[in-house]
């Protein structure tokens, strides 16, 4: 029987806490998921054009561009 092979989720961490980047990594990548991480918005909407993100999680209030437009940006 043919099993398709799983890629492993990718999820982007934006904060600029780096705390907090740290420990949603290291939850995260102890469930499984392939973590990115950015420290601004300006970061994440790069990371985000340069590779295939599953899943954004980020910060509403981040240095240079925030979290919501970091959104409004990838959804135009």
């Amino acid at each position: 029987m043919f099993k398709p092979e799983l890629r492993q989720a990718t999820i982007l961490v934006a904060d600029d806490v780096e705390a907090y980047r740290s420990m949603f990594s290291d939850l995260l990548e102890g469930q499984g998921y392939k973590v990115v991480c950015a420290a601004d918005g300006d970061e994440a909407l790069k990371i985000f054009h340069r590779q295939s993100i599953d899943l954004a999680l980020l910060d509403v209030m981040m240095p240079r561009r925030s979290g919501f437009a970091v959104c409004r940006a990838i959804k135009s």
